[in-house]
C-alpha cells in the first residue's frame, strides 16, 4: 500500500456517515439484504434499529441491531451472570445482526470498521430513544467462510503504509508507537512477529502483554514454548 492511497482512503472515510433508516427508505432496505447479504434474509426479532452509511449521499453500507440471542454459551461465560441475572438483563444486549457493505460501490478496507464505529458511538442514544433503555454490550457473528476477517466489532485503530518488497515485520513498532496502547494492554499478532526484540518491545517498553502465533516451521521457539506451557502457564510478561 503506497501513502498517497492511505492518504486517499483516510480522506474518504471521514466523509462517511451514518444515521437511522427512513420508514420511506424500508423497501429499498430490505431488498438489497435480500438480494445481496448471504443470509438473504431482512427479518429481524424484537427490538431493533436500521441504519444506512452513506458517502457524499450515496449508500455505502446497512448495517442493523436487533434482541441478543436468548442463549449463548460463549456470551454467557465471558459476562457470568446467573440464569436470574441474564433473565433479567438480556435485554441490555444487542445483536448486529446485519452488515452489508454495498458490493457494487467502490472498496476501501477500512470502510467496515469506520461503519461499526460510527454506529457504536450513537447506538446507545438511539436505542434509549426508541425502546427506553441503554445498551451495554453488542454482540456480533460473522460467518468465516464469507468474510477474510472475523471483526467482532475490534475497529481499526491505526495503520501506517508497507514499504514496497518489505513486509509487516518493521512495520510493528512504528505502528504501536503511534498508537501509544496503555500499560497492560494485551496485543496479539500474527506468528512472523514472534521474535525477541518484538516481545521485548511490547513488554520492557510499552508494559503490556503479548500473545503471538507459534508455527511448525518456528521448531526450536515452537518447541520451547510447549515444554514450558506444559509445566505452567505464565503471563507472557513473566511471572508477577
Amino acid at each position: 500500500m503506497v501513502l498517497t492511497h492511505v492518504a486517499d482512503e483516510t480522506g474518504v472515510l471521514k466523509r462517511v456517515l451514518v444515521r437511522l433508516l427512513l420508514e420511506h427508505e424500508r423497501p429499498e432496505f430490505d431488498r438489497l439484504l435480500t438480494e445481496k447479504h448471504y443470509l438473504h434474509d431482512w427479518v429481524l426479532t424484537g427490538q431493533s434499529l436500521r441504519y444506512v452509511a452513506e458517502l457524499d449521499g450515496q449508500w455505502v453500507a446497512l448495517i442493523s441491531f436487533s434482541a441478543a440471542s436468548f442463549h449463548l454459551k460463549a456470551r454467557e461465560k465471558w459476562i457470568a451472570w446467573s440464569p436470574r441475572q441474564r433473565a433479567r438483563r438480556l435485554p441490555f444486549v444487542v445483536n448486529n445482526s446485519r452488515f452489508l457493505v454495498l458490493p457494487e460501490r467502490q472498496r476501501y478496507p477500512n470502510l467496515a470498521s469506520r461503519v461499526l464505529g460510527l454506529c457504536r458511538r450513537r447506538l446507545n442514544a438511539d436505542w434509549q430513544e426508541r425502546w427506553q433503555h441503554p445498551v451495554l454490550a453488542v454482540e456480533s457473528f460473522v460467518d468465516e467462510s464469507h468474510s477474510a476477517v472475523t471483526h467482532h466489532l475490534r475497529l481499526t485503530l491505526d495503520q501506517i503504509p508497507i514499504e514496497e518488497k518489505s513486509n509487516e515485520i518493521p512495520a510493528l513498532k512504528p505502528l504501536l508507537k503511534k498508537i501509544n496502547p496503555p500499560p497492560g494492554v494485551l496485543i496479539t499478532a500474527d506468528a512472523l512477529h514472534c521474535q525477541q526484540e518484538r516481545a521485548r518491545f511490547i513488554t520492557q517498553e510499552l508494559g503490556g502483554d503479548h500473545l503471538f502465533g507459534l508455527k511448525g516451521n518456528q521448531s526450536g521457539i515452537f518447541d520451547k514454548a510447549k515444554r514450558r506451557l506444559a509445566q505452567q502457564a505464565f503471563p507472557p510478561c513473566g511471572p508477577s
